[in-house]
């Protein structure tokens, strides 16, 4: 079974080789979709071997991204295909490959297949001298919302949102794991917000889309948590399950 996972950047040089990698250990085939990268990030996909194809827009207009990425897996071939954010890493819960599951879930019937999304935010303690940040990033909370990005290649459904599909979605009951990096120090928030701002869309905004981050100060306390908040977070340890809990980030 061949797998794409569609990626679109704009400057994720800090990302993009972990979240390739990760695509290759999980047996994804990745495509990078550039958005007008100028720090690199391409070409440290092209030199992993990865395809890159461009799609430039003048500001960050998400739906539109997620369209061309779409259609250009399904213009390569693929038996179903995954939305991947450059800071999200995913695996299963079982240690099996990601194909694996996914045909399983095809030959049930089903043609989605949902992600439980945790997402990783960096700490006081962290030990910065691991230069993983997958090791040195362990504190995460958990959102019970709808997670659907990887989609059977069929007429009958497609991406239609970040999280939700269009068409006629016959969603797994199985769900597989996302690791979603929101920021690797205090320095690459603010840099990560303040690019973010100044590349929304407008029309956009005006209905309601991108405004998680505009809570954000530029202090470092809203990038790298103080014990007060992270105490009351899950911890990642390899040996123990996930803990599904509703966290939400209150502080900002």
């Amino acid at each position: 079974m061949k797998v794409i996972a569609f990626t679109y950047v704009i400057d994720e040089r800090d990302f993009i080789a972990k979240n390739i990698e990760n695509s290759l250990e999980q047996g994804l085939t990745p495509i990078v979709i550039d958005n007008g990268c100028k720090d690199g990030t391409t070409d440290i996909a092209k030199a992993m071997g990865v395809p890159v194809y461009e799609h430039f827009t003048t500001s960050f207009h998400l739906h539109d991204m997620i369209y061309f990425g779409m259609n250009k897996a399904k213009e390569i071939g693929c038996d179903w295909y995954i939305l991947k954010d450059a800071d999200e890493l995913m695996e299963t819960y079982d240690g099996r490959k990601i194909p694996e599951v996914l045909e399983e879930a095809d030959a049930a019937g089903y043609n989605c297949v949902n992600f439980d999304s945790y997402s990783f935010w960096p700490t006081v303690d962290d030990d910065t001298d691991i230069a993983d940040f997958k090791d040195r990033i362990r504190h995460y909370t958990w959102f019970d919302i709808p997670w659907i990005r990887a989609i059977k290649n069929t007429p009958e459904v497609w991406i239609d949102h970040p999280h939700l599909p269009g068409g006629e979605p016959n969603v797994s009951p199985d769900k597989l794991v996302i690791r979603h990096y929101k920021f690797l120090n205090a320095e690459h928030g603010r840099q990560k917000i303040l690019s973010r701002f100044a590349r929304y869309n407008a029309a956009e905004v005006s209905v309601g889309c991108h405004t998680h981050y505009r809570k954000y100060g530029m202090t470092d306390d809203y990038f790298v948590l103080k014990p007060e908040i992270y105490s009351k977070l899950n911890v990642y340890n390899e040996d123990k399950k996930w803990i599904r809990e509703q966290v939400w980030d209150e502080w900002r």
